[in-house]
């Protein structure tokens, strides 16, 4: 019996861990969309969609990461300059509140740590594979629709990176969104 009490307690204390998490990570995308606590926040569904109306609104904040920033501009000019006719044009806006949909990167606070990276490619002058340090981080990214009634994530991801390198994440989600919607407009 005193085992069985011992196991709920942990669930629930995991439970109770989880929830803060969430709240804290809540709490930093609040940040980044402009947003009070009173305007709820919910998680899409697979049934969720893209905002339909044209031009599709963006606002875009990549917490200063200059490469991410410059992945999601690239998409947006292929978009507008090749496939308007099939996902729409895209505008890009600097007020968060004039946006019907955002885009939103960044590194984890604290997240930062020296790690060791062995790659399997052969140096001929050494005869082995390579070692290097690299500096790798936590990031987040979400894609988020306005809605009536409040936000809604339609896509999110955390993944562990290498500073300095190319920072495609919130690219290809958004790629992805655009492709999926235009999929179920077909059928």
């Amino acid at each position: 019996m005193r085992k069985s009490l011992l196991i709920v307690v942990a669930i629930l204390g995991l439970l109770n861990q989880s929830a803060a998490q969430n709240n804290a990570e809540l709490t930093t995308l609040r940040g980044y969309l402009k947003v009070p606590d009173t305007v709820p926040i919910a998680l899409g569904t697979k049934t969720s969609r893209l905002p339909t109306e044209r031009p599709l609104l963006l606002y875009i904040d990549t917490a200063g990461d200059a490469s991410a920033a410059n992945e999601v501009m690239q998409l947006i000019q292929e978009v507008n300059k090749k496939q308007a006719d099939k996902y729409g044009t895209i505008e890009v806006v600097a007020d968060v509140a004039k946006a019907n949909l955002l885009l939103i990167h960044y590194e984890v606070a604290g997240t930062r740590r020296k790690a060791t990276d062995t790659t399997n490619s052969m140096d001929p002058a050494l005869g082995r594979g390579q070692t290097r340090n690299v500096t790798k981080a936590d990031v987040r990214g979400y894609i988020v629709a306005r809605k009536p009634d409040g936000l809604e994530i339609l896509s999110r991801y955390k993944n562990e990176v290498v500073v300095g390198e190319r920072r495609q994440e919130l690219r290809d989600a958004f790629s992805k969104l655009l492709k999926e919607q235009s999929k179920a407009e077909k059928h």
